[in-house]
């Protein structure tokens, strides 16, 4: 028996490594709670992008922040914030309760604290700009990677060196204030808001990872990756072909590259994700929270539940 929680001016928010379980037991939370998912996912926003994404869209609940936007446009967490707050203060849904889901860190971060992303990014310096991009072309992505590891390591610990968009973007930022981006933020908790981190061993995590990737090669994962470069006349250097379980089919398409190869690539970096993302949500959330071990995530499927719900009654 899961017991309901009273959320009215509340949000709860689920977080875990890739492949902990969150979809699930938030789906099952919000059928408890006549609750509907918000997820934070900066890869679900895509639309035709369902295998690599590893979207659940048979679920029981209604799912809010998916299928939003084209694959050959762009997103970030600024119209990531602004969307849910509008999903969250619209005037006709004030008796709708809501669940937050998903693993990307910075989605979360701008729900869990406040923060104007307005405010304190005006600025603007064309000639660091200009210097900026032309480090990238002259040394390439690690070398401007390393870059914002010496300069601010909690930014680059949410993004791979691979997506220069975003690193040229932390970056700038950074060298612009001279600051880290967390100081350019006053971190203030939104009032009313609990975080559960999902917690999974390692081992089984990796059992979940390398049988997750497999159902996606049998469902037509490299179909699917044809399918977005054609359709919409993607490059591996597009935002939406960055995510993992996307970008590693590149040397494929190059034919330097087998289906085995690109999965166990897939795997390695899934598991790294997972790493970075655990260090991310134990540093990153301190207060309102409670973190849920989910190894055994079926034998204790009622206990878990439970302690989720009485947490965020």
């Amino acid at each position: 028996m899961i017991h309901k929680a009273s959320l009215k001016n509340k949000l709860a928010i689920i977080c875990g490594p890739t492949a902990s379980g969150k979809t699930y037991i938030a789906e099952k939370i919000a059928l408890a709670n006549n609750m509907e998912i918000i997820s934070a996912d900066s890869m679900q926003i895509y639309m035709d992008m369902d295998i690599g994404t590893a979207k659940e869209k048979a679920l029981k609940v209604k799912q809010h922040m998916i299928d939003i936007i084209k694959p050959n446009e762009e997103y970030n967490v600024f119209m990531y914030q602004k969307a849910v707050n509008e999903i969250l203060n619209n005037p006709n849904n004030t008796s709708k309760k809501y669940v937050v889901c998903g693993g990307t860190g910075l989605y979360i971060d701008s729900l869990y604290y406040k923060m104007n992303f307005g405010h304190g990014f005006e600025k603007d310096d064309l000639e660091l700009k200009s210097r900026l991009d032309k480090a990238l072309k002259d040394f390439g992505k690690q070398y401007v990677y390393n870059m914002l590891v010496q300069s601010d390591p909690e930014a680059a610990m949410e993004l791979h060196p691979n997506n220069s968009r975003r690193v040229l973007r932390a970056l700038y930022l950074v060298m612009l204030h001279n600051k880290p981006l967390s100081q350019l933020q006053k971190k203030e908790i939104n009032e009313g808001v609990k975080i559960i981190i999902l917690q999974t061993n390692r081992e089984k995590l990796r059992l979940r990872v390398e049988s997750r990737v497999d159902k996606m090669l049998k469902m037509g994962l490299l179909d699917e990756v044809n399918m977005l470069i054609n359709k919409y006349d993607l490059t591996f250097q597009c935002q939406s072909l960055n995510g993992i379980g996307y970008k590693e089919w590149e040397p494929y398409f190059c034919g330097k590259a087998s289906v085995e190869s690109i999965r166990d690539a897939i795997i390695t970096n899934t598991m790294r994700y997972a790493k970075r993302q655990v260090t991310w949500f134990n540093n990153q959330y301190k207060d309102n929270v409670i973190k849920v071990d989910t190894t055994l995530i079926h034998a204790n499927e009622n206990q878990i539940l439970k302690q989720i719900s009485d947490f965020i009654m």
